[in-house]
């Protein structure tokens, strides 16, 4: 889940003041609290998807899972913490690296944190972008404000932009030079579990899966699943060449927790309300049609990856035909295609993904994402007619690809 947020529930108006714990944090943002049982509540803060962060009270104190996405949040969610489950914080543990779930370690800096080790890269890569997310919000903060001064300050549209611009001026206030990067204390490349007295923690690493370093939390005494983003309610997890090689393990993984004597009640994800164990079991179906789906062919783009680093796109072009007419041997996920060469495009190596994207669309006739990629690359090159005629194409093919409609817009087609 991206931490950039952009869409915010009416009525939060956050205020600018900061107790004297933590620097930059809003002292009476709401909390909701959620009880799952004596010993397990979970707290979010307001704004569209917030990170769910759970705290497990136990005999040697209280483990936390995951932050939010600033620590102006997460010290409101710490409050909240102290508020409603006595005892010390002694554990924070990170289901993954990503910044909408580790930004606020600061905040518990006086907790021992343990996250997977392959977490650390993307809490290092999240370090970096965090400047630049700072700065993107106090420059649409700054027109947002601009809006702001030419509205009836009573309408109900003001009070939702004031609102709105509260939360991001705490969002961008917690990523500023108050932020101190936070890394985990304890590492782990496979299983870790805690001894906590009256309750375990069993760690699980999940393979390459939403992110390298994503974990599962499984706490048999309480039947409880924590899952961060590795599941969501209506989807099941994202297949392509780099996670094939996990899907046995995926497969391993639930299948024993699954399989357990002491079961799972609660499923927990990352930014949602409790998924249903029907949910965790159709998970584990769907891996299984992949594992029969994708067993003894080998990835297409891997090859193509290759050939295009040694001898040139036309040569790796010519490759992935050969390929694509040898569905026993090889799969051709689209999706993922188009990103490689969405790259290019972006590296400004225009030509060669002009190549890449006319074969793309050659290849995948029924995509509107391939005619939609052609279109880009076709802006790029200052090529309106065909530009006009692919975002036509795709849209035609989907009539919602709200890219295609807008680009079209723009280029009077």
């Amino acid at each position: 889940m991206s931490v950039v947020v952009f869409i915010l529930a009416l009525g939060l108006l956050l205020p600018a003041t900061a107790p004297a714990q933590t620097t930059d944090t809003a002292e009476d943002m709401p909390v909701s609290v959620t009880r799952l049982s004596d010993r397990v509540t979970q707290f979010s803060t307001a704004g569209d998807e917030p990170t769910v962060v759970t705290a497990i009270r136990s005999r040697r104190g209280i483990i936390v899972v995951d932050t939010e996405r600033a620590p102006t949040f997460t010290a409101a969610i710490r409050r909240a913490i102290e508020a409603e489950v006595p005892g010390v914080i002694v554990y924070l543990i990170n289901t993954h690296g990503h910044g909408d779930h580790t930004y606020g370690n600061q905040v518990f800096a006086d907790a021992t944190l343990i996250a997977h080790h392959n977490a650390i890269a993307d809490m290092e890569v999240a370090d970096r972008q965090r400047e630049r997310l700072a700065q993107r919000f106090q420059a649409g903060i700054q027109g947002l404000k601009a809006r702001y001064e030419a509205m009836d300050r009573d309408s109900q549209e003001a009070a939702a932009l004031a609102a709105t611009i509260s939360y991001y001026e705490q969002f961008a206030a917690g990523l500023g030079e108050s932020f101190e990067l936070t890394l985990p204390d304890i590492t782990f490349s496979d299983r870790l579990s805690l001894d906590l007295g009256d309750l375990t923690l069993e760690l699980i690493w999940f393979g390459k899966a939403h992110t390298d370093g994503d974990v599962l939390i499984y706490c048999p005494e309480e039947q409880l699943l924590l899952t961060g983003d590795l599941f969501y309610s209506g989807g099941f997890p994202y297949v392509d060449s780099e996670r094939v090689p996990s899907l046995g393990r995926w497969h391993e993984t639930l299948t024993g927790l699954l399989q357990r004597d002491e079961g799972v009640t609660h499923v927990a994800t990352g930014h949602e309300p409790s998924l249903p164990v029907s949910h965790l079991e159709a998970i584990l179906e769907f891996v299984a049609e992949q594992q029969a789906r994708f067993a003894g062919r080998e990835s297409a783009l891997n090859v193509f990856r290759e050939v295009h680093e040694a001898d040139g796109i036309a040569s790796a072009l010519d490759r992935l035909r050969e390929m694509n007419a040898r569905p026993d041997e090889f799969y051709v996920l689209h999706a993922e295609f188009d990103t490689y060469v969405y790259r290019l495009m972006l590296a400004e190596q225009l030509d060669e993904a002009l190549e890449a994207f006319l074969v793309l669309a050659e290849l995948f006739p029924q995509s509107d994402v391939a005619f939609d990629s052609l279109g880009e690359v076709y802006v790029r090159l200052e090529d309106t007619d065909s530009a006009i005629e692919s975002f036509r194409r795709a849209l035609e093919l989907n009539p919602e690809n709200e890219n295609a409609a807008r680009r079209l817009r723009e280029l009077g087609g």
